[in-house]
């Protein structure tokens, strides 16, 4: 599918409905938590730790590279093959509208592949009207029994 950009420039993409689970497999191992050490082998917190930011970047260049098949910039596509990501440093020359544009096409892409699941949603089946009572513990002669 192919998606024209207000600058003339377009994106060939697979469309949403196509990821499969081994997208976001990939998604997921594309983020990497590096922790600085010093020479003792303690965490260093004395230039700060600044994660997040590379976590989404990764994240979000890990999609790019999954779902992006072809673009009419003058830079090679970024793939994702084999756990890794070639070409990455495309992604940084693309001109910042058409990079916005991109990241708000990709967002819902993003979303879906980075989706956890609710740990405050009840589990399957159970349902949100159980008082946490199992009638298999009811005493016979008490009240619930």
């Amino acid at each position: 599918m192919r998606t024209e950009l207000d600058s003339g420039a377009w994106v060939e993409h697979r469309p949403l409905q196509d990821l499969k689970a081994k997208d976001k497999d990939a998604v997921s191992r594309s983020v990497k938590m590096a922790m600085p050490l010093t020479a003792e082998g303690e965490v260093d917190m004395s230039a700060g730790v600044s994660i997040g930011g590379e976590m989404q970047i990764a994240a979000r260049n890990a999609v790019l590279a999954r779902v992006i098949t072809a673009w009419s910039f003058d830079a090679p596509v970024p793939v994702y093959e084999n756990w890794q990501i070639t070409n990455v440093e495309s992604i940084d020359e693309i001109p910042i509208d058409d990079f916005n544009e991109i990241e708000d096409l990709f967002d819902p892409y993003l979303a879906k592949l980075r989706k956890r699941p609710d740990p405050k949603a009840p589990a399957a089946g159970t349902t949100t009207a159980s008082n946490g009572s199992s009638r298999a513990n009811v005493v016979p002669g008490s009240p619930a029994g």
